[in-house]
């Protein structure tokens, strides 16, 4: 475990990462790197269809590209990726493939959090039929809590999609039992912080999680959680 990812790191995303507290970024970067063991950040900043354009969020991100780079501590690595929420609509959004992954061509999907509309199940049948998108499911852990197990089941079945979990599900037994049905489907699952505030890092118990993982996962399951997400980093 000593070269761990953030699937979903939102470290400053909540503003513009060229009037944000640089000092204190690269101290949420080291302490990343140095006490938690990760070494590669996929940003994921937010796309609301109704508050940008692709063109535009592209532009933003790029220039939060440029700004977080130089912060990162040595032998650290930053890939820009997208928290795309799902929104009525949006399989017909116009280059929408500019906002998948880079190598995987996954398209990051944020769910909204609240009752189930059957809106949605057309949303994901059309993003995986007519736009004919890959599909990477983000912050699952908030899923039980919030949607019926019939939603849940189906969301777990999706042909080749992949799931993100934060790393504290796995201190979490309902998590953990969806993480080992996944594996053992030989489903793809990625693990991240999902932590806006730099300062809030410090209080983010990785030990314990992985711990916990220990704990809970058999060697040959944390084994291909693992290598799943190393994997999936270089396809």
């Amino acid at each position: 475990m000593n070269c761990l990812t953030d699937w979903n790191c939102r470290l400053l995303l909540r503003g513009d990462p060229l009037l944000g507290d640089h000092a204190e970024l690269v101290r949420a970067f080291s302490l990343c790197v140095e006490r938690f063991g990760i070494k590669r950040f996929c940003m994921m900043p937010t796309f609301d269809p109704e508050a940008e354009s692709v063109a535009r969020f592209l532009l933003r991100r790029e220039r939060m590209q440029e700004s977080l780079t130089p912060l990162l501590p040595s032998g650290a690595r930053l890939r820009m990726g997208a928290s795309v929420l799902l929104s009525p609509g949006i399989y017909a959004e116009q280059d929408l493939h500019k906002l998948t992954l880079p190598a995987s061509h996954y398209l990051p999907l944020d769910l909204p959090i609240g009752e189930w509309a059957d809106w949605l199940d057309l949303e994901i049948n059309r993003l995986l039929y007519r736009a004919k998108q890959r599909l990477l499911f983000l912050s699952v852990e908030r899923y039980p809590i919030f949607y019926p197990k019939d939603v849940l089941d189906r969301l777990m079945r999706i042909p080749n999609a992949v799931y993100q979990f934060n790393y504290r599900a796995l201190a979490d037994p309902a998590s953990v039992v969806l993480i080992r049905s996944l594996l053992h489907q030989g489903t793809t699952v990625l693990l991240g912080t999902a932590t806006e505030d730099p300062y809030k890092l410090g209080f983010y118990e990785m030990e314990h999680y992985l711990t916990s993982a220990d704990a809970s996962l058999s060697r040959a399951e944390l084994s291909s959680l693992l290598q799943g997400a190393h994997l999936f980093w270089n396809a």
